[in-house]
């Protein structure tokens, strides 16, 4: 399974990998308590033999011990067991010759037990010593009584005890195996919900997903619900978009048609200057629709990287000087009146001056036979820089201003696509600002308001165009 790829595998190692450490551990403390245990209880059994012993010599006065007695300290420890008794001067009484050597017999106190691990005849023993001073009254009448007995018995019993508990510790963490496992089964249905309603999503069904989620997936769904609302928005969008471009292109191209036309008809009394000229308007006019129409598909697709500083003035005085040949040339009285102080905005010189450049074409289509006049005019006020762009042709009531803005709709059936100042919205959008037509007396007037930037120098960044 790959952890790294899979959300389930990785909560599993997550929890497992714990839960494993966790089980270890208490498996070994486990392990450390029966050995404990186990040396304790054997100790015990030890010691209670090597009593037995002692009170058994005592009374058959030195003789071996009894069968009844052997039987049942056999029987108590488990297993085989030596002994060893002796009397005042290390004489041997009973039971094995020779005990274990490395017994340190002159530590004993009376009636105190000190165990040894020793090795009897070359075998590891647990061993036993125990002093029994006798209630003679003679101090010299004392009994010293060594009991051992191999490892092997100690090691079958903790040997059980293991396997009893490692069966025991198995099957409990496979139980809690088992529960996480489905725990976490159970915990990742709902995106297995939400993966199934997705695959059922097409390119014409972006709506909401309505899968019941828990609280902690909520927020994804909701994310994704955005997501797809948005793309709904975007496909209605892009479809309104074509079918509007369609529909603009339709009427100029007619148009070239119907004057190629005209060219080839010899009874046609209008003169062939006249017939040309009216081609190459046509013309121009399908080729500023289609120039607006790119100019407002790529704005669509803009980078939305950091807006370089510039400074305003020395910016529109720019496009200013690029743009009044055209207008001066058809008898416009073109003005620029910089602001009294530099001002920093943040803003791209290329759209800049597109939005410029439709406002000033919009008031040359839409001015009618009054407009005499374009100026432009920057002001500061406080936290904002506006660029007004007035006209003294036909007006533009305020009220209609959402309508003007509007992509592809025109206030009268005079020239244009209807896209000049929705470009132009468009472009303050992406620069923070806004537009806004403001009520004059005469004429119209276009606001551009703009966030002054703190004065920094101009940063080299440019919003990029795809």
């Amino acid at each position: 399974m790959n952890i790294q790829g899979s959300l389930k595998a990785r909560l599993l190692f997550r929890i497992m990998t714990p839960a494993i450490a966790l089980a270890a551990g208490l498996a070994y403390w486990q392990y450390s308590h029966d050995k404990q245990t186990g040396e304790e209880l054997f100790d015990r059994n030890l010691f209670s033999a090597a009593i037995t012993i002692s009170g058994d010599t005592a009374t058959r006065e030195g003789d071996a011990l009894s069968l009844s007695t052997l039987d049942k300290i056999n029987a108590a420890t488990g297993g085989a067991l030596f002994y060893h008794v002796s009397g005042f001067g290390g004489v041997h009484l009973t039971g094995f010759a020779y005990p274990p050597t490395q017994v340190n017999y002159s530590a004993l106190k009376p009636n105190e037990p000190e165990f040894f691990d020793v090795t009897y005849r070359g075998e590891p023993v647990r061993a036993v010593a125990l002093l029994n001073q006798l209630n003679t009254g003679n101090p010299d009448d004392q009994l010293v009584i060594t009991v051992w007995q191999t490892m092997d018995e100690r090691q079958r019993w903790l040997g059980t005890q293991l396997r009893q508990n490692l069966i025991f510790l198995t099957l409990i963490f496979a139980a809690i195996l088992t529960a996480i496992w489905v725990g976490v089964s159970l915990g990742l249905a709902p995106l297995r919900r939400i993966e199934r309603d997705l695959a059922r999503k097409s390119p014409d069904d972006l709506s909401p997903l309505q899968t019941p989620v828990p609280s902690e997936l909520a927020g994804i769904e909701n994310r994704l619900n955005h997501l797809l609302s948005e793309l709904e928005k975007s496909q209605k969008a892009q479809h309104d978009f074509i079918s509007d471009a369609a529909h603009q292109l339709r009427n100029p191209a007619t148009a070239v048609h119907a004057l190629i036309e005209t060219l080839e008809d010899p009874n046609n009394t209008v003169s062939l200057n006249q017939r040309i000229q009216r081609l190459k308007r046509a013309s121009k006019e399908s080729i500023r629709i289609a120039e607006q129409l790119l100019s407002l598909e790529r704005l669509e697709r803009t980078n939305p990287s950091p807006l370089p500083t510039i400074e305003l003035n020395a910016a529109l005085r720019q496009i200013c000087l690029t743009q009044a040949p055209n207008y001066l040339a058809e008898g416009f009285d073109f003005n620029f009146y910089e602001s009294e102080q530099p001002c920093l905005v943040s803003a791209d010189e290329f759209w800049l001056g597109e939005a410029l450049k439709n406002i000033f074409d919009n008031a040359v289509k839409h001015g009618g036979a009054r407009l005499s006049t374009i100026e432009t005019r920057i002001s500061i006020q406080e936290d904002f820089a506006t660029v007004r762009v007035y006209n003294d042709g036909l007006p533009l009531p305020p009220e209609l201003a959402q309508q003007a803005t509007a992509r592809f709709k025109q206030l009268n059936d005079g020239a244009g696509s209807g896209l000049g100042l929705s470009i132009v919205e468009s472009v303050m959008r992406k620069f923070g600002g806004s537009l806004k037509i403001e009520e004059v007396e005469h004429g119209t007037s276009v606001a551009l308001d703009f966030p002054v930037v703190p004065a920094s120098r101009p940063q080299p960044n440019h919003l990029a165009v795809s």
